[in-house]
């Protein structure tokens, strides 16, 4: 693919969702179903609330007409297409539906493959009725089966395509999908009737997120995104993925279409402190000054704009350190620092202040780790380099002078020291193997490769940053958090 997954993939699921809903949110409401009592547990995300003009604004976007590049995405299309084939063919469906409380849930239904389940409302007439619609609408196709589960009825209706649509009814709630034991899931999970084991945090957050006609609700479970985000990535960066859960429980977002943008804004949840968004709480929203030395071609970034580093990194790295990858950095640079009698990490960080942003910028394929940024604002640029250059001549006392390229008014040298970033910062570091870098205003810029800064230098000698791109602009007005995590 031409744009890194996973930079790029929560934009996607965003925009599939929100294109799914918009085929079954029509007219509806019913205040006494609630449909998330039917989500099956082991869901990474779901979407409701009305979504009535969504699809012809997201037809409009680039991010529409490039999910067909994804295999995985353009079979849902395929099945979102088909099922409002379905739902058009048989009108007498308007007669039974609510649509304002639709929910569409996502699923991983195989070591490469995903679907949605659609849960929808049925209005208040009575059950007997709502079933003869439906078996009428089942019957006009011959191929139309009935089967008895664990005391339920279900229909499947073979489609065009060879595809099989399964549905039932259970308390007042239309479950189907393309994927039959999403629906037996979604009705064991009605007769459990606790969404998400119970979950505190799902509790708090969804509260917190209302639905009103301009708005439409997105959850997002961290501890099934994780397995669900992996089916995008190669086989050699799945490791990447599997710190997602870290980040927090759950999150909860309003979304709004505004001309070409999806505005989101939310909350982070969780139900104990051993997330990374928990390390937050006692830090207060500081200015976000780095995106000044992002690139143009920055796809994605992270930054963390902290009130107390001093204060945060301890709860940070407790969460962060606990991975394979990091506690072997992490020796290795205790058992280096023994040697030399240097304390590296402690040194490094008296150098940098209280902001830390991680880019990645646009690759050529799927390997992104050559497209890695690290950005550090550092009290004292000249006082940085040389302390850096200390560190990059501990691994050989004789050498009396440390190599150093210059580039377009820009230093370039190295740290020999494999993985000394998330030695000192963790799991969340782990792609950094290696340590080249430069100084840029006030900003130390760390990359895996001396080709990433020399690009990257190329970029702002050139003033082609993100902060002065249109796209950026458009939301620059926006208040910044202690926290952001960006894409396009």
């Amino acid at each position: 693919m031409s744009r890194i997954i996973t930079s790029s993939i929560i934009a996607l699921l965003l925009i599939i969702a929100l294109a799914g809903g918009y085929f079954y949110y029509q007219h509806y409401k019913n205040k006494n179903q609630n449909p998330e009592n039917a989500i099956p547990a082991d869901a990474a995300f779901f979407i409701k609330g009305p979504l009535n003009s969504a699809f012809d604004d997201l037809k409009k976007t680039v991010y529409w007409k490039s999910l067909d590049k994804s295999e995985l995405f353009k079979d849902l299309k395929s099945n979102i297409v088909l099922f409002d084939k379905i739902r058009n063919e048989y009108k007498q469906e308007d007669d039974i539906f609510n649509v304002d409380d639709m929910t569409l849930s996502f699923h991983v239904t195989g070591q490469s493959s995903f679907d949605l389940l659609f849960v929808i409302p049925i209005k208040e007439i009575s059950f007997k009725k709502a079933w003869d619609i439906l078996k009428q609408k089942s019957l006009a196709t011959p191929s139309e089966n009935e089967r008895k589960y664990e005391g339920q009825t279900f229909f499947e209706l073979n489609t065009e395509g060879e595809k099989i649509f399964t549905y039932t009814i259970s308390n007042n709630l239309f479950i189907g999908s393309f994927t039959p034991f999403l629906v037996e899931d979604g009705v064991r999970q009605l007769k459990v009737g606790k969404p998400f084991g119970n979950s505190e945090a799902f509790k708090n957050i969804s509260e917190k997120i209302t639905s009103d006609s301009s708005k439409y609700s997105f959850f997002v479970n961290y501890s099934n995104f994780q397995k669900f985000s992996s089916l995008f990535v190669s086989e050699s960066n799945k490791t990447k993925t599997v710190d997602i859960d870290k980040w927090a429980h759950w999150t909860g977002l309003e979304l709004q279409f505004l001309n070409n943008r999806i505005v989101a804004n939310g909350y982070l949840s969780n139900a104990d402190d051993k997330k990374i968004s928990g390390t937050l709480v006692t830090q207060k929203p500081m200015p976000f000054k780095a995106i000044e030395a992002l690139p143009s071609n920055t796809a994605a970034f992270r930054v963390f704009s902290l009130s107390n580093l001093t204060e945060w990194y301890p709860n940070y790295t407790s969460i962060t350190n606990a991975t394979n990858v990091a506690v072997n950095y992490k020796q290795g640079l205790k058992k280096f620092e023994t040697q030399v009698k240097v304390p590296i990490s402690s040194k490094f960080l008296e150098l940098i202040t209280d902001h830390l942003t991680v880019c990645i910028t646009e690759p050529g394929g799927k390997n992104y780790d050559n497209n890695l940024l690290a950005f550090f604002t550092v009290k004292n640029s000249k006082k940085a380099f040389l302390s850096l250059k200390a560190f990059s001549l501990l691994d050989n006392p004789g050498k009396k002078k440390l190599p150093i390229e210059n580039f377009r008014n820009h230093q370039i040298a190295n740290i020999p020291i494999d993985g000394l970033l998330p030695a000192i910062f963790g799991t969340n570091y782990s792609q950094f193997k290696n340590f080249f870098y430069t100084i840029h205003n006030n900003y130390l810029v760390v990359a895996n490769q001396p080709s990433a800064i020399r690009a990257y230098i190329e970029n702002v000698y050139d003033k082609q940053t993100l902060y002065t791109s249109e796209s950026w602009k458009e939301i620059n007005n926006t208040g910044f958090p202690t926290s952001i995590i960006a894409w396009r």
